[in-house]
C-alpha cells in the first residue's frame, strides 16, 4: 500500500507478441481446519533448495494481501483473500509461491497490530495466512512489505519471521542476521545434474526512513546490496559461470518509474511507482553483476505491468487481497522456468483466466 499521496492514472495495455502459458482448470478448495498458532517451528532450519519438476519450475507470486483482523468487515475480507489464494494454488499448481509483502496490515484497528479479533494475536494471523499453502502442500517464501513492519514496536520483523517459519511449507530464512529487516536470503533451483541452475533472491525492502524529509519510503540498504554482491560473486566462483536469477521484494526501486513510457510497458500501469525518492544503487549493482534477469515487486496496487529496461525485466504482481485500494479482479503473477532454456514465461492469472502472457529469451550479461 501507499507510503505517500497517490495519483491514479488511467492506463491501457500495450499489445506485444507473446507465447501462451498453459493453465489448469479452476477448482476452489475448501477452507482449512482450525489454526494452531502456538505450534513449535517445524520448517527446515538449514538452507533450502528447489529442483525442476519434469523440466519445469512454476512460481506463483501473490502480493498485497492486506489481511486484517481488526474489524469484522476486514476479517471477512481476509478470509475471502485466503480463499482466492486456495483457488489459484489449485488452478496453477505451482512448485513455489512467493508473497511479496503487505500480508498482515492494520486497517481500522486501534493499534498497528492488525490482529485484535484473533485470540492468538499476530501469531494466529500468520498461522491463518500459511494454512492455504499447507493444505495445497506448496512451499512458499515471503518478503515483508512496509505494512508488515508497522507493528515493529510490539512484534519485530525477525519475531514475525519465526512465526512464519513455524509452517512446514515455509522456506524463508535469514541468510545474515546482521542485515536490516528479515528474510533476506537466496535459494537455488537445481538442474537435473544437481548444479545451481537458477538463483532466487528475496530482499526485505523495509518500510520508512528515520528522516522522513528524505523520502516517504525506505530504500534497500547498502548492507543488503553488498550482501547480494558478495553472495552473487561467490555463487559465480563455485559454479564457474554466472547463475541466472530472479529477485523478489515489495517496494519497487526508482527505476520502475521508467514504466511511464507506456509505449514500452506491457500490462496495466495505473499509477506511478511509489518508490523511495533516493536511489541506493541496487539496480546498478544488478547490471554490474549481470546475473539477475528479472525483478518482481508489489506495493502499487493499480499496477500489474512489466518493462524490460537495461536488460532486466521489472515486473509488478497482480494485487491478491481484498483489503486496501486497487483492482477488483484479484489474482497473481505466474512465472514459468524451463530447464535448459535461456528465458522464461510470465503472465497475470485470475480464476479461469490468463492475461498479458509474455515470453523473454535472455542470457546472463557478461
Amino acid at each position: 500500500m501507499t507510503c505517500s499521496r497517490r495519483r491514479f492514472l488511467a492506463a491501457g495495455a500495450s499489445a506485444l507478441a507473446a507465447m501462451p502459458v498453459s493453465k489448469a482448470g479452476a477448482v476452489p478448495a475448501a477452507a482449512g481446519a482450525a489454526v494452531d498458532a502456538s505450534a513449535e517451528p517445524t520448517a527446515p532450519r538449514g538452507r533450502p533448495m528447489f529442483r525442476y519438476n519434469n523440466g519445469r519450475f512454476r512460481i506463483l507470486q501473490f502480493t498485497d494481501l492486506h489481511n486484517s483482523y481488526s474489524t469484522k468487515k476486514e476479517y471477512a475480507k481476509a478470509e475471502k483473500t485466503l480463499d482466492r489464494i486456495r483457488l489459484l494454488l489449485e488452478q496453477e499448481k505451482p512448485d513455489l509461491a512467493v508473497i511479496t509483502g503487505d500480508i498482515i496490515v492494520n486497517s481500522g484497528g486501534k493499534t498497528p497490530v492488525g490482529c485484535e479479533l484473533l485470540e492468538g494475536g499476530v501469531a494466529e494471523g500468520w498461522a491463518r495466512f500459511t494454512k492455504p499453502f499447507e493444505e495445497a502442500q506448496v512451499p512458499f517464501v515471503t518478503t515483508f512489505g512496509n505494512h508488515d513492519h508497522d507493528r515493529e514496536k510490539s512484534v519485530s520483523a525477525k519475531e514475525q519471521l519465526e512465526m512464519i517459519r513455524r509452517s512446514p511449507m515455509s522456506r524463508v530464512y535469514n541468510a545474515d542476521d546482521s542485515l536490516p529487516g528479515a528474510g533476506n536470503c537466496s535459494i537455488p533451483i537445481l538442474g537435473s545434474d544437481g548444479t545451481d541452475a537458477v538463483r532466487l533472491w528475496f530482499i526485505d525492502s523495509l518500510s520508512y526512513p528515520k528522516r522522513r524529509e528524505l523520502s516517504s519510503c525506505a530504500w534497500i540498504d547498502y548492507s543488503q546490496i553488498q550482501w547480494y554482491r558478495r553472495e552473487s560473486a561467490n555463487i559465480e566462483t563455485l559454479a564457474g559461470r554466472k547463475v541466472p536469477g530472479l529477485m523478489f521484494f515489495h517496494i519497487p526501486v526508482l527505476e520502475f518509474n521508467q514504466m511511464r513510457d507506456r509505449s514500452q510497458t506491457f500490462g496495466h500501469y495505473g499509477e506511478d511507482a511509489d518508490s523511495s525518492e533516493l536511489n541506493s544503487g541496487l539496480f546498478t549493482s544488478l547490471i554490474e553483476r549481470g546475473d539477475v534477469l528479472g525483478i518482481f515487486t508489489g506495493h502499487d496496487h493499480n499496477n500489474d505491468s512489466l518493462l524490460q529496461y537495461k536488460g532486466i525485466v521489472m515486473a509488478y504482481g497482480r494485487k491478491t487481497g481484498y483489503g486496501g485500494y486497487g483492482p477488483h479482479d484479484q489474482g497473481g503473477r505466474l512465472i514459468e522456468l524451463v530447464e535448459g532454456s535461456d528465458g522464461y514465461r510470465t503472465c497475470i492469472v485470475t480464476p479461469g483466466r490468463t492475461d498479458y502472457p509474455w515470453y523473454w529469451r535472455a542470457r546472463p550479461r557478461e
